[in-house]
């Protein structure tokens, strides 16, 4: 390779490969796949200084993620269109802590300590960018770490398939105060923390599934603040460094008040680590821990078993003692539900109650700050 001019020193950004690669995760589950616009498909890398800002959308939603990087790019801005899914999976193979990038006129450079890779240049300004810039005024302000918490405790009681039912298809924004989600067999609400939040609202608005999965996923300082503000059509959540917008779905959501059970016969106090871990082995026989088959679940003087059956193979029994004072009621119970949805939602958990009225009637975990009610199935 030849020499480096300066100019060509002067087109180069130095990024701490775990800052980038963590901003290109969000922007991959943002960028359009297979779409006729290639720019969509695109991570944009908008550079100005020591800092980069990595945006994505496939129009529908928006994300922008500010991470720290190196250059002598001071005064003008610096902008590179890459293709998203493929820049993420080269700066996820690489060994090196550092990543560089250089813009060159017909291509531009990913450089690592092992080699190079040349993406043909993609004219930034066909980059979509309307979904972008929108101030985020007024609202409810809370800790973004939280919000990113709720909405892994609701996320997983959301089908991955889109759902008949349009409303099914998103998470409910109650009055600011909790989330909430279903797919008709898996409910999941959980309250959000009411000392981070100083605006409330009395809007009841869904959000969008690909908008909260990606809230999911966010890594976030413990005491960063956002600001989310829900419009007439969409949801925009801002903080220092990250910008996300999405849509709100127009439908009525279940009135999942009437679903969560108001008592219940028997309650048992569990540590879900042991749980998961039990129903695992219990489902050793089948192969697939979170597979749609049915996990019995029952109880029986001093324990709490956990079934599964494999009609090829045989069954297995797994038991968990419990205290002679954490059980209500005095009959033993016995009820089935899918694995899928009881291992998803214990997951959420950690402490926790479960609580059972009878075979045909939902089974109910909750910490009370999130809760949990999964439909029974029949053939106990």
């Amino acid at each position: 390779m030849s020499k480096k001019t300066k100019k060509e020193n002067n087109n180069e950004v130095r990024f701490e490969r775990v800052e980038l690669l963590n901003a290109l995760k969000l922007a991959q589950m943002v960028a359009a796949k297979n779409s006729p616009k290639q720019t969509t498909e695109c991570a944009l890398l908008a550079i100005r200084g020591n800092e980069c800002s990595v945006r994505a959308t496939d129009l529908e939603v928006a994300i922008e993620k500010k991470i720290a990087c190196r250059s002598e790019i001071n005064e003008k801005l610096f902008e590179a269109a890459l293709p998203c899914a493929e820049l993420y999976r080269a700066v996820s193979q690489a060994d090196d802590d550092e990543i560089v990038i250089r813009h060159m006129k017909e291509h531009n450079e990913i450089i690592t300590m092992d080699g190079v890779y040349r993406f043909n240049a993609i004219d930034p300004a066909l980059f979509p960018d309307g979904m972008f810039g929108f101030n985020v005024d007024g609202g409810i302000e809370m800790k973004i770490a939280e919000l990113q918490e709720a909405a892994g405790k609701v996320v997983c009681a959301l089908d991955a398939s889109a759902s008949s039912r349009y409303a099914l298809n998103g998470v409910l924004w109650d009055k600011g105060i909790s989330m909430v989600a279903t797919n008709g067999r898996h409910l999941a609400k959980t309250v959000l923390k009411k000392e981070t939040s100083k605006v409330q609202t009395n809007k009841r608005q869904i959000i969008s599934k690909r908008t909260v999965v990606l809230l999911s996923h966010i890594e976030a300082d413990e005491d960063e603040v956002c600001k989310v503000e829900l419009g007439e059509n969409g949801i925009f959540i801002k903080t220092d460094k990250l910008y996300i917008t999405g849509p709100l779905i127009d439908g009525n959501f279940p009135k999942y008040e009437e679903v969560i059970p108001a008592g219940c016969e028997h309650s048992v106090y569990f540590d879900a680590e042991r749980v998961i871990r039990q129903v695992r082995r219990a489902k050793i026989l089948e192969g697939d821990y979170e597979n749609e088959k049915n996990i019995i679940i029952s109880s029986e003087t001093g324990c709490v078993i956990f079934d599964s059956e494999n009609q090829k193979l045989g069954t297995a029994s797994m038991k968990i003692p419990i205290e002679s004072d954490t059980k209500n009621g005095a009959d033993d119970f016995e009820i089935a539900v899918k694995s899928k949805h009881f291992l998803a939602a214990l997951k959420t958990l950690e402490k926790f109650r479960l609580e059972v009225t009878d075979s045909d009637k939902p089974l109910v975990l909750t910490d009370d700050e999130t809760t949990h009610v999964i439909m029974p199935v029949s053939g106990i």
